[in-house]
């Protein structure tokens, strides 16, 4: 199903790139599943215990789960509705600015924290080695979800 799903994505992207548009109700179908897979793996999160990066304090950026060229780690609350995201430092990792974002419901906090959208280019740099489609990928998800999503942000640090 996850596969699937990402195939989904991938192909849409993909038609976005191209400048093709995509009929609404397509866009209403594919966000039905989504949101429906996002409920239920929430669903089985909750069940079985959370392992993704929760701050251990509510200012506190822990380091994500999954290596990133681009993001250090991140935060969420769910009370204000507001992601704060550290980015990679250029010297040092865990040195980079915090931006928060305002707006990110749980599923797209969600979504984040498992990196689901697979990136667009493949590359490396001194932080990591990304390849196209393949996810997880932070950086890819914070783009396309947040940056690509319209939510308002700032640089907090």
């Amino acid at each position: 199903m996850d596969e699937l799903l990402q195939r989904m994505i991938d192909a849409l992207l993909e038609l976005i790139e191209q400048g093709e548009e995509i009929p609404e109700e397509v866009l209403e179908e594919v966000t039905a599943i989504l949101v429906a897979r996002m409920q239920q793996i929430t669903s089985e999160r909750s069940t079985a215990g959370s392992t993704g990066a929760a701050p251990s304090s509510p200012g506190e950026i822990p380091q994500a789960d999954y290596p990133s060229s681009n993001v250090f780690g991140f935060n969420y609350d769910p009370a204000s509705q507001t992601m704060k995201v550290k980015f990679m430092g250029k010297d040092k990792a865990d040195a980079g600015p915090v931006y928060e974002y305002a707006g990110v419901g749980k599923n797209t906090f969600d979504v984040i924290r498992r990196g689901s959208v697979a990136p667009r280019t493949s590359g490396k740099n001194r932080w990591h080695t990304w390849r196209k489609n393949q996810a997880p990928s932070h950086g890819a998800s914070v783009y396309a979800l947040l940056r690509e999503g319209g939510h308002p942000y700032q640089r907090v640090s």
